[in-house]
């Protein structure tokens, strides 16, 4: 398949994005809410796209360079989006509070402390042995690097976004309410090209290598 393409899928998914973007800032409250909610429809979209991503890697994990932590990283996500990082804890694993509050039992910290540690050896590990490899990928403008970096630069911007009208408010800078349901809406409506560029990437790295 023509590199081309999947450069063309990118850029439609973007496009993709920001129209939709614009389609909620301009709907009602209802429909707006409705979509971007907790557990709604842009965040359920997420979740299955992420699954779907992990599928895929492990049908081609041939060809995908340490495909188990792979699998791992894109079904973390998907549980996150699920909010599974507090669904069964008493406050956020994601939270430094959940681990010198006394209101969480040491149990929780324990198992906490677990999946922190083996996230970010798998995040660590996957870096150390692949970051000057993608570099270069990218470089040569690959079509499986160039879907994971624009991923990965999603994930900054949404988490960026993500509260954003209150971080700035910690420093005394107040965002309007329409700039702060936009900020809302592209954080949301942008989490969901992260599976989809990921996605794109793996069937890239299956037609390519």
């Amino acid at each position: 398949m023509n590199n081309k393409i999947y450069y063309r899928l990118y850029g439609l998914i973007l496009t993709g994005l920001v129209i939709v973007t614009i389609f909620l800032q301009s709907a009602s409250v209802a429909l707006k809410d409705s979509i971007i909610k907790e557990g709604g429809v842009i965040e359920s979209l997420s979740a299955i796209g992420y699954f779907a991503g992990a599928i895929l890697a492990i049908l081609i994990k041939r060809k995908i360079p340490h495909p188990t932590h792979v699998i791992f990283i894109l079904v973390l996500l998907g549980l996150r989006e699920l909010d599974f990082h507090n669904r069964f804890t008493t406050m956020s694993l994601s939270k430094i509070t959940f681990y010198v509050s006394s209101e969480v039992p040491l149990l929780e910290k324990m198992i906490g402390v677990a999946i922190v540690s083996l996230v970010l050896y798998v995040i660590v590990h996957l870096a150390k042995t692949h970051f000057h490899g993608f570099i270069s990928a990218v470089k040569k403008r690959e079509p499986s690097a160039i879907g994971v970096g624009v991923g990965i630069l999603l994930i900054f911007l949404t988490k960026i976004l993500d509260g954003l009208s209150r971080k700035l408010a910690s420093v005394g800078v107040t965002l309007s309410n329409n700039m702060e349901q936009l900020t809302e809406i592209i954080e949301e409506v942008f989490e969901l090209g992260i599976p989809m560029m990921f996605i794109i990437a793996i069937v890239a790295r299956f037609r390519t290598v």
